[in-house]
């Protein structure tokens, strides 16, 4: 540095000027770079977040497409055993229905026998009535008869008594 009577020249002075001038500039110039970084940093932040949120959302719908897909194969696999079930609960009701129409032809038939039981057995009551009265009428008849066959033998004793005198 020169300088005249102890004053820096000007030179030096403008120098000294430049350097505190660049030293300002610099300083700003750190600050921005700084404050860029910070945002960056920030920015930078935000992008890995969203990239996590991103997968965390790609996973997301994956894991909803699973439990789509589950629901869906879980749906079809209860509405085929649903229609096994009603298969089979209305084949156990067509054989109940069978059972139940083999029973009530062999009630109808059992009715049927037992009003040709009771016919049959009127009839026999009846047919019993008529032989018991039958057999009285011809008890009685029988009596007659004999009562006759004795008059008719006496008379024809007599008449054979009367032919032989």
């Amino acid at each position: 540095m020169s300088t005249q009577n102890g004053i820096p020249a000007i030179g030096d002075v403008l120098a000294v000027l430049d350097i505190i001038k660049n030293e300002q500039v610099y300083n700003e110039r750190l600050r921005v770079i700084k404050e860029a970084q910070e945002e960056l940093a920030v920015n930078k932040y935000i992008v890995t977040t969203m990239e996590q949120a991103n997968n965390v959302l790609e996973r997301a719908r994956e894991k909803e497409q699973e439990y789509k897909d589950l629901m869906a194969s879980s749906k079809e696999a209860i509405e085929d055993l649903r229609k096994e079930k009603l298969k089979s609960v209305l084949e156990k009701e067509k054989k109940v229905l069978e059972k139940e129409s083999r029973v009530l032809e062999k009630e109808r038939e059992l009715t049927n026998f037992e009003q040709e039981t009771k016919s049959l057995k009127d009839l026999l009551e009846t047919s019993i009535k008529e032989h018991r009265d039958l057999t009285e009428k011809l008890g009685t008849e029988r009596t007659e008869i004999s009562k006759i066959r004795n008059k008719l033998n006496d008379k024809y004793s007599k008449i054979r008594a009367i032919m032989a005198e």
